[in-house]
């Protein structure tokens, strides 16, 4: 089964790898972003994906890295992916849902 939620959310340090000109920066494109690193994996590689996701995770000021969606070429389609060790008092992510059935919130 599929579930879908909606979430409100207060980071203080999103990397935007939507942005082309930080992709630049970094040195990665669209199609590295979004390639399959399970064929890397399974050849005993790390992708270069998850290389740069070990390196903002080390900086310890990233609270979670904006990627586009391998899935949904629509542009307007991302994924977020949140080190949930790294919210503080003034960050968050909680589920959306104005009937209060669910009430979840981090941290």
């Amino acid at each position: 089964p599929l579930v879908l939620l909606s979430l409100n959310y207060q980071l203080n340090h999103i990397l935007d790898l939507t942005n082309v000109n930080n992709q630049q920066i970094l040195q990665t494109n669209l199609q590295e972003l979004t390639g399959n690193f399970a064929v890397l994996n399974s050849q005993g590689q790390i992708a270069p994906t998850q290389e740069l996701g070990q390196v903002a995770y080390d900086l310890n000021e990233i609270q979670a890295l904006k990627v586009p969606s391998a899935t949904d070429t629509n542009i307007d389609a991302y994924n977020l992916v949140v080190f949930c060790d790294r919210l503080n008092p003034n960050s968050y992510i909680e589920v959306y849902d104005p009937t209060g059935t669910i009430n979840l919130k981090l941290p």
